[in-house]
């Protein structure tokens, strides 16, 4: 989750968000989510995701899937895929208002 904290908090003034991937045996995968508001400093966004990440291996360590969301920043995590990246322009979900585009990606959060 290091990778994906460091990503998502070092992101623009208008969009602070990472996903990744990774296998963890022959047949499992975990999915990742993280993002803060875009206000946030970059040492700010970093030190709230890696406290909701302290947060999940404190209370939910084991368990499938995770969310937490803070007035600040937000994890994700499941093993199976909750989103997908689209590339057309559109801003993904966002944690507060703004009007702002990611270059050409999107994220949706798929239903499950």
């Amino acid at each position: 989750m290091d990778d994906i904290t460091t990503r998502a908090s070092m992101g623009s003034d208008t969009l602070k968000y990472a996903t990744g991937e990774r296998n963890v045996s022959n047949n499992e995968t975990i999915y990742a989510w993280m993002q803060c508001t875009p206000d946030m400093s970059h040492s700010d966004c970093a030190y709230c995701l890696r406290d909701t990440v302290s947060y999940f291996l404190s209370c939910c360590h084991g368990k499938q899937g995770f969310y937490i969301l803070t007035p600040s920043c937000m994890f994700r995590w499941d093993l199976y895929p909750f989103y997908k990246v689209v590339a057309d322009g559109s801003s993904p979900p966002v944690l507060s208002p703004t009007n702002s585009t990611t270059g050409g990606i999107r994220l949706e959060l798929l239903h499950s």
